[in-house]
């Protein structure tokens, strides 16, 4: 049974995509409570590889997501969630950079665009290095990756769990803090279209 961590941007302690961290989280911080999402497909794992494929990026380009944000507001101790959209598109310029650009309709302050290089070996997304990828016997592909970081200005280890099929996406952030304890959500977006 495979566990899904997926996430994405909205501020400091929300986003954290690769190549830059943007946001800033309309909440004061407090102590993170221990979280654990069981959105994964209950299927075991086919194929494995050790590495992102440009086809991997491929299918989450195009049409417009649409779903939601739902992250651990720290001032509240609770989960709160926003509507979300995102748009990942390649670069014109360099064909291993994936523009994501990231809606917020209730909070439009909030957009933000990232530009995403993808390592010439399949091993990093940004500053994310690819722990794992795996496709599953229904076709879903799973990608687990992580990076060093702060959130909520204490240094951390993030953990993010992508999930794609044709019509869904999840990204979900976890966060583990150096200072000790269990990695647990920090965000998740879940898109469709």
């Amino acid at each position: 049974m495979t566990k899904l961590r997926l996430s994405v941007s909205l501020f400091a302690a929300i986003f954290a995509v690769g190549a830059l961290e943007v946001c800033a989280l309309p909440s004061k911080a407090i102590m993170p409570i221990a979280l654990t999402v069981n959105m994964a497909p209950q299927v075991s794992p086919t194929r494995h590889d050790g590495r992102i494929q440009i086809e991997d990026l491929q299918k989450i380009a195009g049409p417009l997501w649409r779903g939601k944000l739902t992250y651990l507001d720290y001032s509240a101790n609770t989960l709160r969630s926003i509507p979300s959209n995102l748009l990942v598109t390649a670069s014109k310029e360099d064909s291993a950079i994936w523009l994501w650009s990231y809606g917020y309709d209730d909070e439009p302050h909030a957009n933000a665009k990232d530009g995403i290089k993808l390592s010439d070996d399949g091993r990093q997304l940004g500053k994310e290095n690819l722990v794992e990828r795996r496709i599953t016997d229904n076709g879903t592909l799973i990608l687990i990756t992580s990076m060093s970081g702060q959130d909520d200005n204490r240094p951390a280890q993030f953990r993010f769990t992508y999930t794609i099929t044709d019509h869904a996406f999840t990204r979900q952030k976890e966060v583990k803090l150096d200072s000790g304890g269990d990695y647990f959500v920090r965000h998740t977006y879940a898109w469709t279209r």
